[in-house]
């Protein structure tokens, strides 16, 4: 979560995280809320939309086949 902190500031795209398992897709989306700057505005979990904007991607790798 640090690290998408730095990289806030650098990035100007989107930032996708893949995630093994369901539960993790929650352990990261808190992660990212406590250590950074990041609101839940900011987050899109298991979306499928990729034109909405967000500035964080989680999803499920299963989940992209």
């Amino acid at each position: 979560a640090l690290f998408l902190k730095v990289l806030k500031n650098i990035v100007d795209k989107p930032i996708l995280i893949l995630c093994n398992s369901k539960s993790e897709i929650n352990v990261w989306n808190e992660i990212i809320l406590k250590w950074t700057e990041y609101t839940t505005d900011d987050i899109a979990i298991d979306s499928s939309n990729v034109y909405i904007k967000k500035k964080i991607f989680i999803k499920h790798m299963e989940d992209l086949t």
